[in-house]
């Protein structure tokens, strides 16, 4: 057998490749049998641009990353800033037309002509059937995404390889071309680290796979540009750095990174960076920012939330806020080091503020600024090893919240660009030792120390992939991981009942086991949701699935108690709950057209909380209160459904019938003593079938004249009737 020479299979490009294309498809295979989590419905199964295809794509390059799903969900953006990164939601709408079906202009279209006909208040009797078109366009939607889910994972391990691929290259041909042994174990360890399997398993995380990808390759190409001046070359420098800028933010640090990469391994001066290829990139970065800011600028919020699940310092105290975005910055560094357990949240309380006090808090400023001072000492040395230091450094500065509000306090994806830097001082680091104990056979004892490290770091990735499958995996795994999480709490209690939920949804009436299964799993949530709220009190979101939780329980007073305070922190119609006012409404109605106009109310009018800006359901609640003889609130409910929808003809006549009894009503209460307009108004409301209301005026004109015969035939008459019309 012929010996594998290891120089030659260093310098052999090719063997290399193939090396690291059976690592990626060996750890990450098994996420080809995973389907979508956390965020990416709202880039993908919830974007309704995506799910329109190739016919989606101009309002994926128009719009905020979110604003498609906003838009369905009629929120706004919590996140300062907005979002611009188009490259990857502009894939999946590639991906939607080759691979799956567009059903995005179906849902549009019904949709559409559904809120037309609510506004219009005409053609009422064709909601209904708008109502299961949108129904059927959503299940296809599901459906036929997670039918093609295989291939959307298989091309998220394909681009990641294929960063791994262009990092071999740069680290192997430029950075550390004197030391390969260097760039072929920082690849490996980048290739396997585990803190990388968000990154990879969850969809969304695509964007951060594409911005590492082309900020490779535009530094590839500016090397290559110094090389050789060719056309091709700056055209290269200019198309991979656009598409990095279009895939996420990281890409604006890329002329500084430039720059010092060429001060440390071309011997570049600041004066000779006056060159071509630097000025396309400062004119490009500013036309980006034009762009982005003329599509988003008056989109984004505002203001920080005050939310703390979307702004994780909101209750902090100056010093505390302070205190612990330093604490978090050694957090990164132990799970890049040890990447274990793994989380998808590690918000409020996982990690609790702390203060100036805390010694974690001294001990990180010292660990950081030690790295700054010795960097810079290295940057004027020219030592090369600067490059990964301030890799990691500059790339940590936009997660750590010190220079920027991010509305996250640690994030596995965030660290990914980071992490480039890290497993290249790794690298370093071992190749140093492996020099230090022999010389001459140090490159073989490298790639042995190294070999001992990716054994339990493929296997933590391998394990982990799996938990991405889908939300109840991810949350009911990761409620164990982060305990004190108010987020993986509330997430794993929205888990729990959605899969009792989605057993039992698509049925008309509930039998008694369908009853107590979803109770079952309703029971399971709520501790879960319990404890969220424990946690954090104001948790909109745990409140509205608590309330969900007792609805399919029967306990409508405490689902109302919930969804009022879900409705009060959330300040607005929350998508879910007014999803959910849609059973209610069903209720409702059912109970409307048996005549129990009692419990029809009830239920209409827990809906109108959940849900206040839907015309139908105020328009059937003014009906119920009507017939109830309820006038007051009758003539309240059909003036909203008016202020809703002023040319809503029943809800118009409604009115004016409920405004002339009202004002009957009135007239009883502002005249108590004139029993002949109380005798005259009882005869009214018993002749329209309000015959409870009828009876309390015969009753009370008794009350004052004992003899009166006509109250005592009234009385008669009307006693025991209910007000049903």
């Amino acid at each position: 057998m012929k010996r594998v020479n290891l120089a030659d299979f260093l310098n052999s490009n090719r063997s290399i490749v193939i090396l690291l294309s059976v690592c990626v498809l060996l750890l990450n295979f098994n996420t080809l049998k995973n389907q979508y989590a956390l965020d990416d419905e709202m880039v993908i199964s919830k974007n309704m641009a995506v799910q329109q295809g190739f016919a989606g794509i101009p309002k994926i390059l128009s719009t905020d990353a979110y604003q498609s799903f906003l838009d369905l969900s009629g929120s706004n953006s919590p996140l300062t800033g907005g979002r611009y990164r188009p490259l990857s939601i502009v894939s999946f709408a590639i991906e939607q037309q080759i691979f799956g079906k567009p059903y995005g202009n179906d849902y549009l279209l019904a949709l559409s002509e559904l809120q037309e006909i609510q506004l219009s208040g005409t053609n009422l009797n064709k909601m209904d059937m708008l109502r299961n078109q949108l129904l059927e366009a959503d299940k296809n939607i599901v459906q036929n995404n997670l039918s093609i889910a295989p291939v959307r994972h298989a091309f998220q391990i394909l681009y990641f390889l294929l960063a791994v691929i262009a990092l071999w290259y740069l680290l192997n041909r430029y950075i550390f071309k004197e030391k390969q042994i260097i760039a072929l174990i920082a690849t490996l360890l980048f290739a396997f680290h585990p803190i990388h399997t968000e990154v990879i398993a969850n969809l969304k995380s695509r964007d951060e796979i594409f911005s590492l990808l082309f900020i490779l390759l535009t530094l590839i190409y500016i090397f290559r540009y110094n090389d050789k001046k060719t056309k091709w070359n700056i055209f290269g420098i200019v198309a991979s750095f656009i598409l990095a800028l279009l895939s996420k933010e990281y890409a604006l640090l890329l002329p500084v990174i430039a720059a010092i990469a060429m001060y440390l391994f071309r011997g570049k001066n600041l004066k000779d960076l006056r060159s071509d290829w630097f000025y396309l990139m400062g004119i490009t970065v500013v036309a980006f920012l034009f762009f982005r800011y003329s599509i988003i600028g008056n989109s984004a919020a505002k203001t920080m939330s005050t939310d703390l699940l979307n702004n994780p310092y909101a209750f902090a105290n100056p010093v505390q806020k302070i205190a612990t975005k330093i604490y978090v910055c050694l957090e990164y560094i132990k799970l890049l080091i040890f990447p274990h357990p793994l989380s998808s949240d590690y918000s409020f309380s996982q990690i609790p503020y702390v203060g100036l006090g805390n010694i974690q808090v001294w001990f990180t400023v010292l660990f950081f600024a030690s790295i700054g001072i010795f960097t810079i000492y290295l940057l004027k040395k020219r030592n090369q090893f600067a490059f990964p230091l301030l890799l990691f450094l500059l790339f940590f500065m936009l997660i750590n919240n010190l220079l920027f509000e991010i509305g996250a306090t640690v994030g596995e994806r965030l660290i990914f660009h980071s992490s480039l830097g890290f497993c290249m001082l790794a690298a370093v680091g071992i190749s140093s030792l492996a020099e230090k104990i022999s010389i001459a056979s140090h490159v073989s004892l490298a790639l042995g120390i190294t070999g001992l490290l990716l054994l339990p770091m493929g296997y933590k990735t391998i394990a982990r992939n799996p938990d991405w499958k889908n939300n109840f995996t991810l949350f009911t795994k990761d409620v164990y991981s982060a305990p004190n999480s108010a987020l993986t709490n509330g997430n794993a209690g929205g888990e729990y009942f959605n899969k009792g939920y989605f057993k039992i949804k698509n049925k008309k009436d509930l039998d008694h086991s369908d009853s107590i299964l979803i109770s079952n799993y309703a029971d399971t949530a709520l501790i879960y949701l319990n404890k969220a709220i424990e946690i954090y009190p104001r948790y909109a979101n745990a409140y509205m699935n608590r309330g969900i939780c007792y609805l399919y329980k029967g306990n409508i007073e405490q689902a109302g108690i919930n969804w009022r305070e879900a409705s009060r922190l959330f300040r607005g119609v929350h998508p879910t709950l007014a999803v959910h006012s849609k059973v209610l409404l069903t209720k409702g109605l059912s109970l409307g057209y048996k005549k129990e106009y009692t419990q029809a109310s009830k239920f209409l009018e827990y809906a109108s909380e959940l849900d206040p800006m839907n015309v139908e359901i105020w328009n059937n609640l003014a009906g119920a209160q009507f017939a109830q003889g309820n006038f007051k609130r009758a003539v309240e409910a059909f003036k909203k459904a008016l202020e809703l929808n002023p040319s809503l003809q029943q809800a118009q006549q409604g009115l004016i019938s409920a405004d002339n009894f009202l004002k009957l009503q009135n007239e009883c209460d502002q005249n108590p003593n004139d029993t002949k307009m109380w005798l005259n108004n009882a005869k009214i409301f018993s002749d329209y079938g309000f015959g409870k209301t009828a009876f309390e005026c015969y009753k009370h004109v008794l009350d004052i004249e004992p003899g009166s015969r006509e109250a005592i035939k009234g009385v008669a008459t009307t006693q025991g009737k209910e007000n049903k019309k």
